[in-house]
């Protein structure tokens, strides 16, 4: 329950298993088999705040 707590926050914020991944220097296929199968389950649906996600361009 914790791991799937602390993994939706991480996906609302835009960090996914590959970042993870990279800035903690450990292979993608480790961090999946640390966490089994909540890296896989989608991102938590927003909350209905009708609050828009602040996007920027970047070139």
């Amino acid at each position: 329950m914790l791991w799937k707590m602390l993994f939706d926050e991480l996906w609302k914020d835009g960090i996914t298993k590959d970042r993870i991944a990279a800035e903690l220097h450990v292979p993608l296929d480790e961090i999946e088999s640390l966490v089994g199968e909540l890296v896989t389950q989608p991102p938590p649906t927003p909350t209905s705040s009708g609050k828009r996600p602040m996007l920027k361009i970047v070139s």
